[in-house]
């Protein structure tokens, strides 16, 4: 194991000083008439599914109660949370990526007979500043600019836009390269940003955590640049066990994009797709500019022990790209096993999501598809199984984090032709219950004018069972401008919705949701 100070850590985040003293976006400047927004503008004119990537300009939206249609478990008690990119422009300019705008966070709060929305931006030092100069003061994930601020640490530019963490009393807002921030739950109000411990500050602390059926916590965090992981062990209480960075051989290529990972009872489960981060290709580009796709490296897992985080091995896989886990888990052999949805390259990433933001529907090269995978107890190289449809946004019961499970729910389409084809890897129009045991899909469509985001499952209180339970989630309707939150009961999702609250707006598409009981 290899210790860093705090200041190895600041200068090797995603963003921070690395940042600022290799003068990303420090000359590329957003033009003084701005030809992302001048295309977007007239685009989602003719194209009202754009409407998802136009942004909010307000702070605040609320609607104490949702137009209900169909019937609200008395059960069902407790908020909804999501999180994602809210505010695209400011002052005539757009970002120029969708990961790089300010985090909204939208509650639902159900009652049992009703349901409620609250909507805020998570105030960041960098929305703080913005929001004083009245202009973008600095640059994006993929967005570069000039005249702005010294970005002298990742939490300077961080957006805290992806996922929620309920924490004890708290929320915390989750982006990828910087610090968790902390809100009250009930009034969303922004208390500050999450210090672990004095050598973390700061420290890159990604959204896609992982909570055990226990209620322990594991998360990691990467640098950009560096062969290096952060790896954190959080308490039920929110009080850190451990929080050390762990150094990659130099022979495994650099941790550039490393979106999520899973768990199993004993091991930490990543896979490094064959981006690397060359800064010098980059030029005078956004920080996305430095990462290079490299298939002929393929894809490599890495398993890690979480008694010792020195036990590592490794795997080979194909080459591919990723965003998403589903779960993993493994048996008394040593084998694991676990499922995530892969494209066959990085465009999604790099094209598909910038190319939205000036109105420019470009498909990836290949829709995300839903995989298996084997792991044997000894490394070497590892078995992959990929389905023939599209899939996103996988989520399981929470019972079942880091064990063997049957259910999974995620966001589905066909691959090879039609409407996933023209709008790009991310559009699907269903969401699915899919039995791993005997591969069949329980589905429904939303149809082809609404978007439907992420949906999560909600066990029903008091059971264990992995599909006893709610999914919840939201879409936006395009053709009616307005979003939804849909409650199905996991059981019968192709039955559809048996509740459906409907908002006077529409909100900005984000991210990822979490639930919080009452």
């Amino acid at each position: 194991m290899q210790m860093f100070s705090r200041r190895e850590f600041m200068a090797t985040g995603l963003a921070g000083a690395a940042l600022a003293s290799s003068g990303f976006g420090a000359r590329r400047a957003l033009a003084e008439s701005d030809p992302w927004k001048e295309e977007f503008d007239p685009a989602l004119a003719r194209d009202p599914s754009l409407l998802g990537w136009q942004g909010v300009s307000v702070d605040r939206l609320e609607t104490p109660a949702l137009e209900i249609e169909g019937h609200l478990p008395d059960e069902l008690v407790g908020t909804f949370y999501r999180l994602g990119p809210g505010r695209h422009e400011r002052s005539g300019k757009r970002y120029h990526h969708w990961f790089d705008a300010d985090g909204m966070i939208q509650a639902f709060r159900f009652d049992g007979t009703g349901i409620g929305h609250l909507g805020r931006f998570v105030a960041t030092e960098k929305l703080a500043a913005e929001e004083k100069a009245g202009r973008f003061l600095y640059p994006g994930f993929g967005t570069s600019l000039a005249g702005g601020l010294a970005v002298t640490s990742p939490d300077a530019m961080n957006p805290a836009n992806i996922n929620i963490l309920s924490l004890g009393d708290e929320l915390l807002a989750l982006w990828e390269g910087g610090s968790a921030h902390r809100l009250t739950p009930d009034t969303l109000e922004t208390i500050g940003p999450k210090v672990w411990s004095r050598q973390l500050t700061g420290v890159p602390f990604s959204a896609h955590y992982k909570v055990e059926p226990d209620g322990h916590i594991w998360n990691f965090g990467t640098a950009s640049g560096q062969n290096l992981l952060v790896l954190y062990h959080i308490r039920p209480d929110g009080t850190l066990v451990r929080g050390e960075g762990v150094a990659l051989p130099e022979a495994a290529f650099t941790p550039a994009m490393v979106h999520d990972f899973a768990i199993t009872e004993r091991h930490l489960v990543f896979v490094f797709s064959p981006i690397t981060y060359d800064r010098e290709a980059a030029g005078d580009g956004a920080f996305l500019d430095a990462f290079t796709w490299r298939p002929e490296l393929g894809s490599r897992a890495l398993v890690v022990s979480k008694d010792d985080w020195s036990v590592r091995r490794w795997y080979e896989l194909p080459s591919g790209f990723s965003f998403h886990f589903g779960n993993a888990w493994e048996d008394a052999s040593g084998v694991i096993r676990f499922n995530y949805c892969v494209a066959e390259d990085s465009t999604v990433l790099t094209e598909t999501f910038r190319e939205i933001m000036r109105g420019v529907k470009r498909p990836a090269t290949g829709p995300t598809r839903f995989a298996r995978v084997t792991l044997g107890p000894d490394g070497g190289v590892a078995k992959q199984e990929i389905s023939d449809f599209a899939a996103e946004f996988p989520r399981i019961a929470p019972a079942v984090v880091g064990r063997r499970h049957r259910w999974l729910y995620s966001l589905v389409g066909q691959t090879g032709n039609g409407y996933l084809a023209a709008h790009g890897a991310f559009r699907k129009t269903s969401i699915a219950r899919h039995d791993l045991e005997s591969g069949a899909l329980d589905t429904f469509s939303y149809g082809e004018d609404v978007i439907p985001e992420e949906h999560i499952f909600v066990a029903k209180p008091g059971s264990a069972n992995e599909d006893e339970g709610w999914l919840i989630g939201t879409s936006l309707d395009t053709a009616a401008g307005v979003t939804r939150v849909s409650v199905f009961d996991a059981r019968h999702v192709s039955a559809g919705p048996i509740a459906q609250g409907t908002l006077p707006y529409a909100l900005p598409l984000g991210f990822h949701g979490q639930w919080r009981p009452a």
